[in-house]
C-alpha cells in the first residue's frame, strides 16, 4: 500500500476530524503548540474551535500528556512514521540530511493535507514554516505550499517552529532559503547575525537533546553557517519566491507561563529552560524584532493577483509595519 494511502485511510479512521475555526498542522506532537501557544489561546478565548493534527509519531499513549493536551486542545494524531523510522538514522544525522526531499512522499503528503482541509473546512489553516531543519518539518512545509493557498474565506499561515525559531538569524536563514518575497510595507527587521547563531547551536539545550554528540552539534552548527552564508543575499521585497506578509500575535505574561507549563511535560522537561529562560529568550526575540513586547511571528502565505498588495485579513491581529 502506497504511504498516500495509508495518511488518507487514517485521515477517514478519525470520526472526531469535525469542522473547525482553526486547524494546526504539527509534524510531531509538540511542535505546534509550543510555536503556536499565544494564538491557539487567544482563539480559545474567543470562543473559537481549534484542532491540531500530528502528521508524524506514534500517537497519544495512555496515561502520557503532550503539550497540546495541557493547553487543552483537541488533537488527532495520524502516527505516520516519522524519520527516524522511514529512515533510520538517529536524530543528529535525520537533521543533518533535510535538506534532501522524498519527492513522492511529498505528493502523497499533500494530498493528506488537501483531504484534512476538506474535512474539517477550517477559515484559519496554520503549517511550519521549515526553520527548524527536520525532513519532517520539510516536507509538510513543502507538501503546503503546493496545495494550499490563500483565499475563499481562508487563511493560510506558515509559524517558526519554537524554540529553534528563537535563535538569531535563524528565520532569517530560512526565509533566504526559501526565496521569500515579503509585500511592500512589511519591511523585515530581525537583528542577529552569524556569530550568534553559530555560538547559539551547540551549546542550546534543545539542540543538545536532539545531537547529543559534541561532534554533531559542531556539524550542525558548521550546516548552519552554510545555510547562512547561501541565504545572505536575499532581498525580501526582489525575491521570486512565496509571497508572505508578517502578522504578529502579542504574547502576554500569562502565555508565556501556559507555554511554559505545556513544555514542561515533555520528556527531559520544557526544551526552552526555566521559565526564566523562557521568559528571557521571549524578551530578545521581541527586541529582535524591534517589537516592545513578546510576540509570536507568522507568514500570511498571498497567491494570485495582487499578492504584492499589504492587506490585512479578517482576523490577523497585527501586521509587521514597522
Amino acid at each position: 500500500m502506497s504511504s498516500d494511502a495509508r495518511l488518507i485511510q487514517r485521515i477517514e479512521a478519525h470520526q472526531d476530524l469535525q469542522p473547525c475555526d482553526s486547524l494546526y498542522v504539527s509534524p510531531h506532537a509538540d511542535d505546534a503548540a509550543l510555536s503556536c501557544a499565544a494564538r491557539i489561546l487567544a482563539e480559545r478565548e474567543r470562543g473559537e474551535s481549534v484542532l491540531i493534527v500530528e502528521l508524524f509519531g506514534a500517537g497519544p499513549r495512555a496515561g502520557v500528556e503532550s503539550p497540546a493536551d495541557r493547553l487543552r486542545v483537541p488533537r488527532v494524531a495520524l502516527g505516520h512514521p516519522d524519520a527516524s523510522v522511514r529512515d533510520g538514522l538517529r536524530p543528529a544525522l535525520a537533521l543533518r540530511s533535510a535538506l534532501g526531499l522524498d519527492e513522492a512522499l511529498v505528493a502523497d503528503l499533500a494530498l493528506a493535507l488537501l483531504e484534512l482541509v476538506r474535512r474539517t473546512r477550517p477559515r484559519r489553516v496554520y503549517l511550519p514554516l521549515g526553520v527548524w531543519p527536520h525532513p519532517d518539518h520539510r516536507l509538510v512545509h513543502e507538501a503546503a505550499v503546493r496545495v494550499l493557498e490563500s483565499g475563499a474565506g481562508r487563511d493560510v499561515f506558515l509559524y517558526e517552529e519554537r524554540p529553534f525559531a528563537l535563535f538569531p538569524a535563524a528565520v532569517r536563514v530560512r526565509l533566504g532559503e526559501l526565496g521569500a518575497r515579503l509585500p511592500p510595507g512589511a519591511p523585515f527587521r530581525d537583528r542577529g547575525g552569524l556569530a550568534g547563531l553559530m555560538l547559539r547551536v551547540p551549546i542550546d539545550p534543545f539542540v543538545r537533546r536532539q545531537a547529543p554528540s559534541l561532534g554533531d552539534r559542531l556539524a550542525l552548527a558548521a550546516q548552519s553557517r552554510r545555510r547562512w552564508i547561501e541565504a545572505r543575499a536575499w532581498r525580501p521585497h526582489h525575491s521570486f519566491g512565496p509571497r508572505l506578509q508578517p502578522v504578529l500575535q502579542p504574547v502576554s505574561d500569562q502565555a508565556i507561563v501556559r507555554l511554559d507549563e505545556a513544555a514542561a511535560v515533555l520528556p527531559g522537561g520544557s526544551p526552552f529552560g526555566s521559565l526564566k529562560r523562557l521568559t528571557a529568550l521571549e524578551k530578545a526575540h521581541a527586541r529582535r524584532l524591534h517589537s516592545a513586547q513578546p510576540v509570536e511571528r507568522y507568514w500570511l502565505l498571498l497567491r494570485g493577483p495582487g499578492a504584492d498588495t499589504l492587506r490585512r485579513p479578517g482576523d490577523v491581529v497585527e501586521a509587521l509595519a514597522s
